[in-house]
């Protein structure tokens, strides 16, 4: 078993519940800066909440997902319909 650092933001409680700020975060953090210089080259970027398992996402949802969603489509935030997944 690995253990893996991780930074998990609790975004239910202000500020970190507003879009932006998360957005803003983002941006702020450099993650290939701090790896090279800070960890040398010590960490891969995740992009998944659950790497290197069978839970792992990769890449853009496939038919049966997008169906299992389509039913919570307006309950979902901007950005995370099935459709605007990121490749």
């Amino acid at each position: 078993m690995t253990i893996t650092p991780v930074c998990v933001l609790n975004t239910r409680h202000p500020p970190l519940d507003n879009l932006q700020v998360r957005k803003a975060l983002a941006y702020l953090m450099d993650f290939e800066w701090s790896n090279r210089t800070l960890f040398d080259h010590a960490y891969i970027r995740s992009a998944s909440y659950f790497p290197y398992s069978a839970y792992a996402a990769e890449g853009l949802p496939s038919e049966e997902e997008i169906a299992v969603l389509s039913p919570y489509k307006n309950a979902l935030p901007e950005g995370a319909q099935p459709d605007q997944c990121p490749a």
